[in-house]
């Protein structure tokens, strides 16, 4: 027998089976947390966009002395909502005919997403910056990507104020029908403004 023999060492098929299990439970768990991020990011984009736009709206309406209104609506081909700010100039209503389109373009609600609400969506602002109409509110921006957990994301409406305040996501798990919230002191900030308009009579 010749003990100058090499000798080869390397894995066992167990062993190899044992790392491919570890690095697949890490993978998937870094699919799961991305996606989550990626789903967060869509509908907080989203409620910032239109919150943004409200606030447009408001701005311009009070600069120029005159009526603006923002206008959501479906199209007809993508079903798809599209968001348009307009000059509702000197009358007291939202006029399809009469009002201007002030937008460069408009925006365009992300195609995994919808709102809670039968088209048309309308806000319009008067001169001094209040709400003098609002045909929904709150608005609400929802997520079924995934079924097994509707993501809601609200946009309060406060009148006498003109302004929008984005809340946090609820998760809704349709099996219970129950809506998770995030707790208040997630965000203390928003709580504490929306306490201080409800006190105001600012809602």
């Amino acid at each position: 027998m010749n003990e100058n023999r090499p000798r080869y060492s390397g894995f066992t098929l167990m062993e190899l089976l044992v790392v491919i299990g570890i690095i697949g439970a890490i993978s998937s768990i870094g699919v799961v947390s991305f996606a989550a991020v990626g789903r967060s990011m869509r509908i907080e984009s989203a409620a910032n966009a239109i919150k943004d736009r409200i606030f447009y709206a408001r701005t311009s309406a009070i600069t120029q002395r005159r009526k603006f209104a923002i206008r959501m609506t479906v199209t007809p081909t993508r079903k798809v909502w599209k968001l348009q700010t307009f000059d509702s100039g000197s009358d007291n209503v939202i006029d399809y005919e009469n009002d201007l389109t002030v937008d460069t373009r408009p925006y365009y609600l992300d195609h995994r997403l919808n709102i809670k609400a039968e088209p048309p969506i309308e806000i319009e602002f008067s001169p001094e910056g209040g709400i003098t109409y609002a045909s929904h509110n709150p608005i609400v921006i929802e997520d079924k990507t995934e079924p097994q957990e509707i993501w809601e994301m609200p946009i309060q409406i406060y009148k006498a104020a003109g302004i929008a305040r984005v809340k946090p996501i609820n998760r809704i798990f349709p099996e219970d029908n129950k809506p998770v919230q995030a707790k208040a002191s997630d965000n203390p900030q928003v709580e504490s403004e929306d306490a201080a308009f409800e006190a105001l009579g600012l809602d």
